[in-house]
């Protein structure tokens, strides 16, 4: 599995627009791995998690394009993770590329937001409603497919079909009714599955506080069925907590080892796990090259944009 970090930034971007802190000065001096677009992440071509503000912009400055997209997981409704114009790109205002229809899983609060006023159907898009504490399957790729909205366009071509096993878990995070979730997503087929493997696994958590007992609960019971993630992707938006007023809707850094920890003593992780730091902050959180210091001793990652892994 194959995943691709879109943005790695909290909601206001790094270097923030209208901020001149120390940070924000030396982000924009330095310039490199200490940008930050707001989160979003890829999974192979095909499954994305959020679809926020900066969605264009990064892909673009990758070199990506969306194309593939079959599945968008969404974690939670605010707008760094959530902007529906983002979405609405994927409209036939003139003739261009066929698109493959996209399945939208995500809490009926972020399916209200992507809806209003907006017919999901002219954007080629299914909604599906989920909420924490549940299991569900993807299915992504296949046969060219034909987009009746492009007539004169050619058929989107044929690509790999891939299985994905999704367990969603509730986050500490936002007004309970918009259901914010954790993800551990499993990869069961598809040309990156090795034959006799029990799939490539990833545990996703942005945008939490500290886990409720109903997710350490969840995580046990995972544990005991078997489930071992090859990378751990961790909320660290509060970063070293200095000038930190109203802690519990993310997490520090020192509350983001101590959940990864937590998630080994469990036994769910590989050995060879792959442990990253995600959602960053401007107000607490040091450029790319000194946060890479800083979590060196906890053998953790700060991912950064453009990075991608190889989970195994």
């Amino acid at each position: 599995m194959n995943v691709t970090f879109l943005g790695t930034a909290a909601a206001e971007g790094v270097p923030q627009l209208w901020c001149r802190c120390e940070y924000c000065q030396i982000v924009r001096q330095r310039g490199g791995k200490s940008i930050r677009f707001r989160t979003a992440t890829l999974i192979n071509d095909d499954l994305l998690i959020d679809a926020g503000p900066d969605l264009s912009p990064a892909a673009a400055r990758l070199g990506v394009d969306l194309a593939a997209v079959r599945a968008l997981l969404i974690t939670h409704p605010h707008y760094d993770h959530l902007e529906p114009d983002s979405l609405r790109a994927r409209g036939r205002y003139w003739d261009g590329t066929a698109l493959p229809p996209l399945t939208v899983y995500a809490s009926r609060a972020s399916l209200d937001l992507l809806g209003h006023g907006a017919d999901l159907g002219a954007l080629q898009m299914e909604p599906r409603p989920i909420a924490p504490f549940q299991r569900f399957e993807i299915s992504t790729g296949g046969a060219a497919v034909v987009d009746p909205r492009v007539p004169r366009a050619a058929d989107f071509p044929a690509t790999p079909v891939r299985w994905y096993e999704v367990w969603t878990l509730a986050a500490e995070h936002s007004l309970p009714e918009d259901e914010a979730m954790l993800f551990v997503i499993r990869q069961t087929a598809g040309p990156e599955a090795r034959e006799g493997a029990t799939g490539a696994t990833l545990f996703y958590g942005t945008d939490t506080g500290p886990f409720p007992e109903a997710t350490w609960a969840a995580l046990d019971r995972l544990a005991v069925q078997g489930v071992r993630c090859g990378a751990v992707v961790i909320d660290a938006t509060f970063g070293t907590g200095k000038n930190l007023k109203q802690p519990g809707a993310h997490l520090t850094i020192r509350q983001m080892v101590q959940h990864q920890q937590s998630l080994a003593r469990r036994g769910l992780l590989t050995d060879n796990a792959q442990r990253l730091a995600i959602h960053f902050s401007h107000y607490f959180t040091p450029p790319h090259d000194e946060l890479l210091a800083l979590l060196a001793p906890d053998e953790i990652t700060p991912a950064y944009d453009g990075l991608t892994i190889t989970v195994s």
